[in-house]
């Protein structure tokens, strides 16, 4: 309690006194309030100033650190469309592309900063909240950057680094996940990353190397928001090295016209709509023209073809290598505005076109595991962000019409999937198969309604991954056993019937749908193509698994008790992001959803707790369960474990670091 206060409870004790006693004394009266006064006026002056200091300390950091928000190139803000646009406005404020990036304050960080202290791979980091602020002590990024030549890597053997306290200044991320960003010198706007990320599904701070599918030994202490991040998760920026050079080291003076996807990063600049609109007898004359005439002030991606519509989500949401040099796009911004010709400004990234392959020749040269990190063996997109350069892909879009606004909207849509409301996946599809559409049955040979019937269920399966889960990949495709014999990619049936053999995969496919049955060897034929993958597969492969087990469409379909020492397995996998999605699914299954375990634990307390997992499991175990050689249960239900080990052992352990 400060002097100031205690003063003022003194004085209002006193000035009591005579309004109680006294009251009609008015002098004491009168003078007791005016002491009141003067103290409260005293106090408040006081507390004032203390608050502005405050303040003006804390936005000092805040304005030497975040990007320069301002009005640039006919940027206006999201803010100049809510008087003409409250309920476009309203349904966009709703969606996590606005919240995607967002000045730190206790209304946005959600991660608990609570006088905490964690270690991970021998650092320690220590988090503090101080007021609204959010602070953390740690290696000094700015010396890790400069003593290691900008360079990823550990640091240098013998080496003393110094330790800071940083304030946290700017998030990115709502839905999922939170990741923080930390100033670097005063004179500089380079935004490090903080290197734990909080989980917002499960309240708990994960490493970097964990909450993103990264090899076990991977370090990755130096990440910039400027070069990494900015392009994508705020609207029109530009990184503004000073001197111009593209390398990591130099001081930034980033700017952005808006932090997240705000309304210009879709409908593109908004000066000339904004001023143009300024007279009401424009906007009454358009109000009354409706939809048979577009403004030309503005882009309404609604109004483009679907080519240049999906062109508007492309920008971000595809995997691309600009065409102008990277200097310039870091001084002035990226040239391309929603309605243009994607294709000027960017070429998508794609293994398998020849045109490309000298550039993927120098790609391997540098980095052997770039493609495995990015790609399906196919040339299809593995990891989550890059959903047009899959869509791109499809005959669906390229002979057909189907774009991202045929099943997307940011106004219209459940913030989680921005789904377009009232209308199903399944009727778009519809829309143009309609042989298919009239008789259903015959084509999914699923009944109407089933899982088994939906059509993205088969055609846009959950294979591409990110932010710790699986997600359906929009290169709407067929499914084939071939994909996953040649490819590595768990097929549509594998995905769904978790409990079959890819043997018994062939055979339905054969027999609904033609075609030539592939040699397969004993594994392939005897046991469940999901188990194969989860204990032989790589880590990706591992993970995509891990997560079908937990969606509880496919335990309906193939039950799930029977996964459980598949998932206790997986809860001692290397990879720290492999646990996390099994421990997820594990927790789904009934019966354990209280089970006690921590995925980042040292090895031995985790096996200690999967062991407690088997006794748990088979003391559930009922005769009624399926005991099925397949599912890798001999027939007292107790698991083949000499089999799994030797399945196991042939897990494959290159080194991913997914790229999502």
């Amino acid at each position: 309690m400060t002097p100031e206060l205690v003063l003022l409870i003194l004085i209002l004790g006193l000035a009591a006194v005579p309004f109680r006693r006294l009251l009609g004394r008015h002098r004491a009266v009168a003078l007791s309030s005016l002491l009141t006064m003067v103290v409260l006026a005293v106090v408040g002056v006081r507390l004032q100033e203390r608050q502005t200091e405050d303040l003006r300390a804390a936005r000092e950091v805040f304005d030497k650190a975040t990007p320069i928000v301002h009005d640039e190139d006919g940027y206006v803000g999201s803010d100049a469309c809510q008087a003409c646009h409250p309920g476009e406005h309203a349904s966009w404020r709703e969606t996590y592309h606005r919240s995607m990036t967002q000045v730190a304050s206790p209304e946005v960080v959600k991660g608990d900063f609570d006088r905490r202290s964690i270690v991970d791979r021998g650092r320690e980091y220590r988090l503090e909240r101080r007021g609204d602020e959010f602070w953390v002590e740690l290696v000094d990024p700015d010396w890790d950057w400069f003593t290691n030549g900008g360079q990823r890597s550990p640091l240098a053997a013998g080496a003393t680094a110094p330790r800071v306290w940083r304030q946290v200044v700017m998030v990115t991320g709502s839905h999922d996940t939170q990741v923080y960003w930390l100033p670097g010198h005063h004179d500089d706007r380079r935004l490090n990353f903080f290197p734990l990320v909080w989980k917002i599904e499960t309240s708990r701070w994960v490493p970097l190397a964990d909450a993103f599918l990264k090899y076990p030994e991977s370090v990755e202490y130096l990440t910039l928001w400027n070069r990494t991040c900015s392009r994508c998760h705020s609207t029109n920026p530009r990184t503004r090295a000073k001197g111009g050079s593209a390398t990591n080291t130099v001081p930034m003076n980033t700017a952005v016209a808006e932090l997240g996807i705000a309304c210009e990063a879709c409908h593109g600049p908004g000066q000339e709509h904004v001023e143009a609109n300024r007279s009401p007898l424009r906007r009454y004359e358009l109000h009354l023209a409706g939809d048979d005439r577009a403004d030309p002030t503005i882009v309404n991606p609604a109004r483009l073809d679907h080519e240049r519509s999906s062109e508007v989500c492309g920008q971000c949401h595809g995997m691309a290598f600009y065409s102008s040099p990277l200097d310039r796009i870091d001084r002035d911004g990226t040239p391309y505005r929603p309605g243009d010709d994607l294709d000027d400004t960017r070429v998508l990234q794609d293994p398998k076109d020849p045109k490309q392959k000298r550039y993927w020749d120098e790609v391997v040269r540098n980095d052997p595991v770039y493609l495995v990190n990015h790609f399906w063996n196919d040339g299809m997109v593995r990891v989550s962000g890059r959903d047009y350069s899959s869509l791109r892909k499809s005959a669906c879009f390229t002979k057909g019409k189907v774009g991202c606004l045929d099943c997307h909207s940011m106004h219209d849509a459940d913030p989680n999937d921005l789904l377009v409301r009232d209308r199903t996946t399944d009727q778009v599809c519809m829309d143009c198969h309609r042989e298919i559409a009239a008789k259903p049955e015959a084509h999914s040979h699923h009944a109407v309604g089933s899982s088994g019937s939906s059509c993205i269920n088969c055609h846009m399966t959950e294979v591409t991954y990110g932010l710790l889960k699986g997600i359906r990949n929009h290169q709407i495709a067929s499914p084939s056993v071939a994909e996953q014999l040649d490819i590595g990619r768990p097929n549509a049936c594998t995905l769904c019937h978790l409990d079959r053999s890819l043997a018994w995969t062939q055979d339905a496919m054969v027999r609904f749908w033609g075609g030539e049955a592939r040699e397969l060897d004993a594994d392939q034929k005897r046991y469940s193509a999901a188990i194969l993958l989860a204990l032989q597969g790589d880590a990706g492969q591992r993970a995509l698994i891990a997560n079908a087990m937990g969606l509880a469409e496919r335990r309906a379909v193939a039950g799930d008790d029977w996964m459980v020492p598949i998932l206790g397995h997986l809860l001692d996998d290397p990879y720290g992001a492999v646990r996390y999605v099994a421990e997820r699914s594990l927790r789904r299954v009934d019966g354990y959803a209280d089970f006690e375990y921590d995925m980042l634990a040292p090895g031995e307390e985790r096996r200690t707790a999967i062991a407690a997992l088997r006794e748990r499991w088979q003391a559930r175990r009922r005769p009624d369960l399926i005991r099925d050689a397949t599912l890798l249960q001999a027939a007292d239900g107790l698991p083949l474990d000499q089999e799994l080990r030797r399945l196991a052992a042939r897990r494959n352990d290159l080194q991913l670091a997914l790229g999502e």
